[in-house]
């Protein structure tokens, strides 16, 4: 049987924004029907009746699984308003849930624990890979500071290793080249101490 919202709204004995609440929960999907044309999707009423009545609260359930008793005269029944004087302390069950906590799916508190409890794990996980892009100021400031002081010594070691090279040379032009030359090593090989540590 294929009803409006408004249709199974008065078939299931609740208000048409009850039956819109359970729709945005998730819990009518599969008795949902969509067609062409229509704004909205149609409830299979079958269907939706044995969803609803193996998960929600029994104050939420169909009126017709009542105990047996007294037989109520046939035609319209009034549905009781439910009391909203201040101080009552009375509230309707949450959907999906059950007010005296036996069975039943999660309430609606409960599920919004968990898509909380859902959202910060990612977040964790989204900084923890962001965190892994990043080297430590300290290490990096260490890097930098072997690899110079690595190419300072070469540089200060330079008049020792080349003095008796330097001074067997006439050639000017030989002696710039050996500089440049041993220059160029502790050069180098400062830069690939930099770039090992990246």
């Amino acid at each position: 049987m294929r009803l409006t919202f408004a249709q199974y709204a008065k078939h299931r004995g609740v208000s048409r924004a009850m039956v819109s609440k359970w729709r945005r929960s998730g819990i009518l999907d599969d008795a949902l029907i969509e067609e062409k044309g229509r704004k909205h999707p149609l409830v299979d009423a079958d269907k939706a009746d044995a969803i609803l009545d193996a998960s929600l609260d029994p104050a939420y359930r169909k009126k017709t699984g009542k105990k047996p008793g007294k037989a109520k005269p046939a035609g319209k029944t009034k549905r009781p308003k439910a009391s909203r004087k201040a101080g009552s302390g009375k509230q309707k069950p949450e959907p999906g849930g059950n007010g005296n906590g036996n069975g039943g799916g999660p309430t609606y508190t409960e599920s919004r624990a968990l898509v909380e409890q859902y959202k910060a794990e990612k977040l964790r996980l989204e900084l923890e890979a962001t965190k892994a892009r990043y080297v430590p100021k300290d290490a990096v400031r260490e890097e930098i500071f072997q690899a110079v002081r690595t190419c300072r010594d070469a540089l200060l070691n330079l008049p020792a290793r080349t003095a008796a090279i330097l001074a067997a040379e006439a050639d000017e032009n030989e002696v710039s080249k050996i500089l440049t030359a041993e220059i160029r090593t502790a050069v180098d090989d400062m830069i690939k101490r930099l770039n090992a540590s990246r």
